[in-house]
């Protein structure tokens, strides 16, 4: 009984050892392999892409008497994962898509102002 014990506690202890917490959402974009593997090399690219899922976007009410460029309209739900959208991100101009059944547009952060943020972020 007491082997039947530790073999349990043993095994429980196995399982849970080595798994890696992270933002499911990554799971839009890269495996489960592939986090896990990122995360034990290079902890900081997948702090990234989480700091990324969250700051990557601006979705407000459009500025009065701004004229924006909007690349297309879009359907979000509450939830969305920027991931899922399947955009292509810009690398140094916002773009701005509709949001349809809303009156807020959706703004795309340029990417090398998510990567100056994000390393202002890692700093403080």
């Amino acid at each position: 009984m007491k082997s039947l014990l530790t073999f349990t506690v043993l095994c429980f202890g196995l399982s849970s050892f080595g798994q890696i917490d992270f933002d499911k959402r990554l799971l839009s974009r890269f495996s489960k392999e592939q986090i896990i593997q990122i995360e034990e090399k290079s902890p900081d690219i997948m702090e990234f892409w989480t700091y990324f899922l969250d700051h990557a976007y601006i979705l407000n009410e459009p500025k009065p008497g701004v004229t924006y460029d909007f690349k297309g309209t879009l359907r979000l739900n509450k939830d969305f994962n920027l991931f899922e959208l399947d955009l292509p991100h810009p690398l140094s101009e916002y773009e701005y898509y509709q949001v349809k059944g809303d009156s807020r547009i959706l703004a795309l952060v340029p990417r090398e102002v998510v990567i100056r943020n994000f390393n202002r972020h890692r700093k403080n």
